[in-house]
Formats: structure tokens, C-alpha cells, sequence
């Protein structure tokens, strides 16, 4: 289901540009993350496709623990200026995708997270990878996925069968929309 997700995603894309996607959902547990990784596994599988999973989850970073890989600067350590980009971008055993962790806590990631940060951020990935997956927190519980998401090229909300509410789905895309 994965790879045809994929597949869907590059049927839309038919001049190959490189393109940013945030995955989030409405609230906590509807699997987000991992649909995350997975999708930037079925991406790097493709020949000539470097791809960077980014970790935009600064209140509950999970990625690199899924990926059982240490904590490093990341995401909030770029976007603060404490380390350059080419730092925070690590290869991970797998070819063709590298991963750009959280980085260091801070106690008020909404605060970074600015418009221009993002743009200056995403344009400058893009240059290096082909597909850029950013996994968000939750729409409803912050501003995060909602600033992320409109600097991207596409979004997806991850709805978790016989588990999502669909009044509070509905309130996540009319936020995203918004």
C-alpha cells in the first residue's frame, strides 16, 4: 500500500521536480510517523532518488528512535542557527535516504518554526534531494504541521482506520486549509 502511495504520489509529480510533503494527522496515535518513514523507504527503493526524512516533530520527536538512531543536531539546531544544514543531514544505512533528526529540545518550537525559516529550509533541500517527507506533530494540538504544511509542496493527513474521528479529521483539513 506503501509503494502505491508512492507511486500515486510521482504520478502526480510528471515533470520530476523536487518535491517536500508533511505527513501529519489530526491527533496523536493515528500512525503518522510511521507512515512517514515508510513512505521515505518506498521513495529511496527508486533509482537516482535521494531522499530526506525530516524529523519536524519538535514536541515529540520519535524518528530517530524508530530508526534507532542516536540523537544528533537536527531540525531545531538548524533552524536556531547552532548548526549548519550539512551537519544536521545524516545518511542512515539505507541507500538513498538521509535523515535530518529534531535536534536539541526547546521549550517553544512554534516560535521557530517561521514562514521564512521553513521556505529558506525546504528550498535549500530540495536542491540536494529529490523527495523531502517531513514528519509533523498533530494539527489540532499546535500551529506546527499547519506552518510546515503551507510551505510544502503537498500534505497528508494520515486518518487511522476504525480510530480517527472524522469530526476531528474534518477540523484538521479545515485547519490545514485555512
Amino acid at each position: 500500500q506503501i509503494r502505491a502511495l508512492r507511486n500515486k504520489l510521482i504520478a502526480m509529480n510528471p515533470d520530476g521536480a523536487p518535491k517536500t510533503l508533511v505527513v501529519t494527522s489530526s491527533i496523536r496515535g493515528e500512525g503518522k510517523t510511521v507512515t512517514a518513514i515508510n513512505l521515505a523507504l518506498a521513495f529511496a527503493e527508486l533509482e537516482h532518488t535521494p531522499v530526506l526524512l525530516v524529523d519536524a516533530d519538535l514536541r515529540s520527536p520519535s524518528v530517530e528512535r524508530y530508526l534507532n538512531l542516536n540523537s544528533e543536531p537536527g531540525l531545531a539546531d538548524v533552524l536556531v542557527g547552532r548548526c549548519d544544514l550539512p551537519r544536521a543531514i545524516r545518511l542512515c544505512g539505507i541507500r538513498n535516504l538521509a535523515v535530518m533528526g529534531a535536534g536539541t529540545p526547546l521549550t517553544g518550537p512554534s516560535e521557530i518554526l517561521t514562514a521564512p525559516r521553513v521556505q529558506d529550509l525546504f528550498d535549500r533541500v530540495k536542491e540536494r534531494f529529490q523527495y523531502v517527507i517531513v514528519d509533523t506533530p498533530p494539527v489540532l494540538p499546535s500551529t506546527d504541521a499547519s506552518v510546515m504544511a503551507a510551505r510544502a509542496d503537498g500534505t497528508l493527513i494520515i486518518v487511522r482506520l476504525e480510530h480517527s474521528s472524522k469530526t476531528l479529521t474534518k477540523e484538521a483539513v479545515k485547519n490545514l486549509q485555512d
